[in-house]
Parts: C-alpha cells; sequence; structure tokens
C-alpha cells in the first residue's frame, strides 16, 4: 500500500543517550542494547504532521529523511578505541564502577544544549548525576531505561550503595522522569514498586539487528567470511549497518564449525571438540548461574557423549576462578571449555557453530545474548528470569526455574530431542524475532511513546 501523503513534515527530535560503558565487559548487554537502539534510531521514517509515523512497506530500505536525530554518551578505559556513528566517549578517571568522565562535557557540550529528549540506560553512576540534572536545569524530557536494575536480586546487592544513589541524585531523577521504558511485563510491575503506581511505563523489548545476523549466512566457513563483515579500524560489526542482504527466514547456510585446517584465525576457538555443541555466551558472573549450568552439566556429560560445553565471555570480578573449581570439582573438565569475550565478527562465527544455546541467570532484564542466539536459529534454554517468556510460548525455547534440578532437567530435556525438534525450535524463535524484535521495530516503539 503506498504511504499516506504528509503535507507538513515535523522537526526532527533530537535524543540524546546516556550509558555507562560500551565495552563488553564494563557496558555488558546494557551498553549493547543502548547502542542498537541509539543506531536505529538514526533513521526512522518521516512523520506527517498528526504525529503518526508510516511505515514502510516489508523490506524496504529505511527512509532517507528520518524523524529523529540521536546521540549516544558513553565512558571508556583508555585502551578502548571502537568508534561508532553519532557516539561520543570519555575516558574514565577514579574508580571504575563511578563510571566519571569529566571530560565527557566538553566533548559533549554540544549535544547536551541541543537536545530535546534525554534516555538514561541503567541507573546509580555518574552519566546518570550529570545528564539527569541536565535534563531537570533545561526542562527536557527524561526517559529511563532500567534495564533489570529494579530487579529484586540487583537490588539486594551493594544496597547502601544504592541508597547513597537516590539520596544524591536518583530519587530527584525519577521525580523528573516523563516515562519509563519496560523491558517485560515482569519489569514494568518492578518499576511501579519501586517508583509508585503513577509511573507512566510503555513494555517495549529489547531487539536484534536481523540485517547484521543475515549478512553472515553465507560462507560462514572461509575467513573472508568474518574479514568482509568487519567495520574497518574497529573490528566490529555496528548493529544496524545497512546490508545487501535483507532478513528473510529463508536466508541461511547449513550450520557448521570452522575446520581445524581452514587456516582461519578464528579456528582455535570454533573449532569442536566434539560433533555437537552447547554455548553459553555471557559475562562470567554471579548471576548468569554458571553455578547451575556447570554440576548440570557433570551430571550429564556423561549422558551425552557426542556434545561439549562452550563458556564464552568477560570474566567480571574474578568469578572465573570459582567456574573452573566447580569444573574440577564436577568433573567435566574433558567436554566443558571457557573462552574470553569475543564481539561482532567473531561472536557472529561463534554463534553459527553452536547447536543449542543456555542461559540459566537469576536475573535478567531482558538478555541480547538470547535474542541473538535466536536470530541465528539457535533453540534455547533459558530460565523465567530472562522474562522471554514469548519465546518458550513460540516453542523456540525449554524453560526453568534458576534452580540446579530444573536447569539439569530442561538441559536433558533439550539434549534428548531429535536434531529435527532442535531446528524447528530454532526456526519458531527467528520467525517470532522477524515479527517483533527487530531494532527496526524497537526504535518506532519509543519515539512513538516519545511523541505521544
Amino acid at each position: 500500500m503506498p504511504r499516506a501523503p504528509c503535507t507538513r513534515r515535523s522537526p526532527r527530535a533530537m535524543h540524546l543517550h546516556f550509558v555507562q560503558s560500551l565495552e563488553p565487559l564494563q557496558g555488558a548487554g546494557l551498553g549493547q542494547a543502548a547502542l542498537s537502539l541509539h543506531l536505529a534510531m538514526r533513521g526512522k521514517s518521516v512523520q506527517c504532521s498528526v504525529g503518526s509515523v508510516q511505515p514502510d512497506p516489508p523490506h524496504a530500505p529505511s527512509s532517507q529523511l528520518p524523524a529523529s536525530r540521536s546521540v549516544l554518551l558513553a565512558t571508556r578505559a583508555e585502551d578502548f578505541d571502537r568508534t561508532w556513528p553519532d557516539v561520543i566517549q570519555a575516558v574514565r578517571k577514579g574508580p571504575t564502577k563511578m563510571f566519571y568522565a569529566p571530560e565527557l562535557k566538553r566533548l559533549a557540550a554540544e549535544a547536551v544544549e541541543q537536545a530535546e529528549w534525554f534516555h538514561g540506560h541503567g541507573l546509580y553512576v555518574w552519566t546518570n548525576m550529570w545528564l539527569g540534572g541536565e535534563a531537570r536545569k533545561r526542562g527536557k524530557p527524561l526517559v529511563y531505561h532500567p534495564h533489570g536494575f529494579f530487579d529484586p536480586w540487583i537490588l539486594r546487592r551493594s544496597p547502601g550503595k544504592k541508597r547513597l544513589a537516590h539520596w544524591l541524585f536518583e530519587d530527584i531523577n525519577i521525580a523528573h522522569v516523563r516515562w519509563w521504558r519496560a523491558l517485560s511485563n515482569k519489569e514494568a510491575e518492578q518499576i511501579r514498586a519501586v517508583v509508585g503506581d503513577r509511573a507512566v511505563v510503555h513494555v517495549i523489548p529489547n531487539g536484534v539487528d536481523l540485517h547484521e545476523v543475515d549478512s553472515f549466512q553465507f560462507s560462514v566457513g572461509s575467513e573472508d567470511a568474518c574479514d568482509a563483515h568487519e567495520v574497518a579500524g574497529s573490528g566490529l560489526l555496528v548493529a544496524g549497518q545497512q546490508s545487501e542482504t535483507r532478513h528473510s527466514s529463508h536466508v541461511w547456510s547449513p550450520r557448521r564449525p570452522i575446520s581445524a585446517d581452514s587456516g582461519s584465525r578464528h579456528s582455535a576457538w570454533t573449532r569442536r571438540r566434539r560433533p555437537k555443541r552447547l554455548l553459553f555466551l555471557s559475562r562470567i558472573h554471579a548471576k548468569k548461574g554458571l553455578d547451575l549450568l556447570v554440576p548440570a552439566w557433570g551430571k550429564l556429560s556423561g549422558e551425552f557423549p557426542d556434545w561439549e560445553l562452550l563458556i564464552v565471555g568477560p570474566d567480571e570480578g574474578g568469578y572465573q576462578a570459582m567456574v573452573e573449581k566447580m569444573m574440577a570439582d564436577c568433573g567435566c573438565g574433558e567436554t566443558c571449555w571457557i573462552h574470553p569475550a569475543v564481539s561482532g565478527a567473531e561472536k557472529h562465527a561463534l554463534l553459527r557453530t553452536a547447536e543449542l544455546f543456555v542461559l540459566p541467570s537469576y536475573s535478567e532484564g531482558f538478555p541480547m545474548a538470547v535474542l541473538e542466539a535466536v536470530a541465528h536459529r539457535i533453540p534455547v534454554v533459558q530460565t523465567d528470569e530472562c522474562n522471554f517468556p514469548e519465546l518458550t510460548a513460540a516453542g523456540g525455547a525449554w524453560e526453568c526455574r534458576p534452580e540446579r534440578d530444573a536447569v539439569e532437567k530442561a538441559l536433558r530435556d533439550a539434549l534428548t530431542a531429535e536434531d529435527a525438534e532442535r531446528a524447528e525450535r530454532g526456526l519458531r524463535g527467528r520467525e517470532l524475532v522477524e515479527r517483533s524484535y527487530s531494532w527496526d521495530q524497537i526504535a518506532e516503539q519509543v519515539v512513538a511513546a516519545c511523541r505521544a
């Protein structure tokens, strides 16, 4: 259907996003989600004067006349040099967890001056104190995206520091918030439990860039497949970057490992030692449920000798040493390995080697790791604390409570399933993502909530 003609275009709103970091460890899924939303909001469809968004036809390129502009601010470590369009980063000073980067005030002065909407991703750090204050001082609306920070499991951690942050700046910021973005209905309830029933909450989940994923669906087994899709100078695939391959359930190649003799620089960790791979790809942190996963795998690995478990992610706070001890205690060191964090091209190549994905978390907002696995048509074992019941309902996941026996049972069910069933579940998950979880769709919902 052709677009309804627009007699007048509304001015382009300037959205200023801020997040503690975009680094794999210090930013993790929070930083990745903020970055992806920012990049998607840089180019949305033309808005008519009445305020409605005229949707693009299926698989059509984005409009060249965006209705909004976006800038993202973040702190970084001195040795982190990755860059993205309209992202301003400054080096942190002092304790890492404060995320204090005074140079960011100078670098972002013009963006702050032009901002019409302020979007805070996460809570309790210096960027919230500074930019929440700027929003209040300028009388500009503030949107908070908590990303799971009000989950009871998170609130119980370092409660004294959180109380101090509320007293210093978060309580006054919260009073100024125009609306809240919850990633799930469960998070909407958590937000209202903390800030009150009068809070305006829009449930808008995280998304995934299907254009980026599908650009990896050809020739995964060659080094060229990775090199051709890296962004020059960054070593990273940029979420939101346009690709000649549009997303479709029919665009993919068979999943296969990179062979040991392929000459690929990635073969050391993409090469499987067993015929089938169970993949954990997230931070190595206490909340991710590795104390449930490793003992469960210790019991199951003997029953499923064709399978291996690969744990990939950045070590947070030295927790990896505890995981390694669990592996030794459970006697699964011959079928379970740990690898450091990967990103961009390497992450997509790794995902293409897995038959099954697992995230047994105690607490999540809405995990980017699960979305990316599902976009690659990988079936998932998840806990209900991942807050993605839609995936389970669609048949794309086995779901359980974050308890040792429950995780073991869900894994056994998934490992016992026929290859055809796992493939079908992977396809159902991918179809769900295509319908409802692309970043283009998510960005449109965020912009529409701001206009409401």
